[in-house]
């Protein structure tokens, strides 16, 4: 991964921070509601849209905070227009904040695909 794009959450699963690098992405993806004063502070769970994908991330935080080895995992973030393969590092700092850690392995260019376009 050349860059990484981290947030943290603490002890109780609010946003305690954001990277430069994290909000660069997000507003590139068109995501400008994503500032820094509208997320830290948060829950992280205000940002997450489906339930699974809400079990899946609590699954994982659950289990680096009672393991304290962190946990690697594989996933996709597409765009209209690309294809992202990325990947997740989620670890825990000795004071119990979480840093979630996500970068882009490889993209794919490909057709605009009209079901991954913001909606108005």
């Amino acid at each position: 991964m050349s860059q990484v794009f981290r947030y943290s959450i603490d002890t109780e699963n609010r946003v305690s921070s954001v990277s430069n690098s994290w909000l660069d992405f997000a507003l590139v993806n068109g995501a400008t509601n994503l500032r820094r004063e509208d997320v830290v502070g948060t829950s992280l769970w205000d940002w997450i849209a489906d339930d699974e994908t809400a079990q899946l991330y609590c699954t994982l935080i659950e289990r680096v905070r009672t393991t304290g080895r962190p946990i690697t995992v594989p996933f996709r973030c597409d765009a209209p227009t690309v294809r992202r393969f990325m990947r997740l590092r989620v670890s825990v700092q000795e004071n119990g904040v979480m840093d979630l850690d996500s970068g882009i392995v490889r993209e794919e260019k490909r057709e605009s695909q009209r079901l991954l376009e913001p909606t108005q």
